[in-house]
């Protein structure tokens, strides 16, 4: 939760980056266009020498980050907004 609230742990040229948010409206959705924004953001990052990316969502949209090549790596340890997360991660080696 630190990460929201404290920027001293921001490290530039870091290995890693992790993504705050996504979201698509409502409209948009099922066309691909979370699937192509990840995607382009992995290869942009890749090219800018990082290692990994990381995220936090719910439970119920595991499926889909599995689906972009994310591994589960269980319940977080937030509580951000009071809620339970999953942390997520995707090795950019492609």
């Amino acid at each position: 939760d630190e990460f929201f609230t404290d920027e001293s742990l921001h490290e530039p040229d870091g290995e890693t980056v992790m993504i705050m948010g996504l979201d698509v409206l409502p409209e948009y959705r099922k066309m691909g266009l979370a699937r192509e924004l990840v995607f382009n953001y992995c290869r942009k990052e890749q090219a800018r020498g990082r290692k990994r990316l990381v995220l936090t969502c719910h439970k119920e949209k595991i499926k889909m980050y599995r689906k972009f090549g994310f591994d589960d790596l269980g319940e977080s340890a937030s509580n951000w907004g009071g809620e339970k997360w999953h942390e997520m991660e995707i090795r950019l080696n492609f």
